[in-house]
């Protein structure tokens, strides 16, 4: 089986952890898993059911982190949080990460182009919009001294 990474868009193969992993969600019925990939270093969703197409996922709002905020659901429950998985943090509200991204914003305005304004909600904006030397503009931040992965 072979991977393409949604970021840099290389091609590779899961290593024997990352196979097993895949294995694993597979056969808990799971529509899909992250894996990191071995060209940037991102995680990457590697997806098992065909669904309609997936919006962009929104840039981890946390300074110094240069991840991805997925929107995780409950099927049984109906829960939903929101996580990035490249620092932990975690919201389960909605206005927490919304409040956390104008932040950032103020802070750091190059974080603006990751971004798009719909209302009064903020949403992933195409990746092609960042700027190109994104991540390692994040690098030079400095790094929010948050003391709980819990964000809310």
């Amino acid at each position: 089986m072979t991977v393409t990474c949604e970021l840099c868009h290389k091609v590779f193969e899961p290593d024997a952890g990352q196979a097993a992993l895949i294995d694993r969600s597979k056969a808990k019925d799971m529509e899909q898993v992250m894996i990191k990939c071995p060209h940037c270093w991102s995680h990457t969703m590697v997806r098992f059911k065909t669904t309609a197409p997936e919006e962009p996922h929104l840039r981890c709002p946390v300074a110094g982190c240069d991840g991805f905020v997925v929107h995780l659901k409950d099927p049984d429950t109906g829960s939903s949080h929101w996580a990035c998985g490249e620092c932990g943090s975690g919201w389960t509200q909605l206005s927490s990460l919304q409040r956390e991204i104008d932040r950032i914003i103020k802070v750091y305005p190059y974080r603006s182009g990751c971004y798009s304004r719909n209302g009064d909600q903020w949403l992933a904006a195409p990746s092609d919009q960042a700027p190109d030397n994104y991540d390692e503009l994040v690098e030079q931040e400095t790094p929010d001294p948050f003391e709980s992965f819990d964000r809310d």
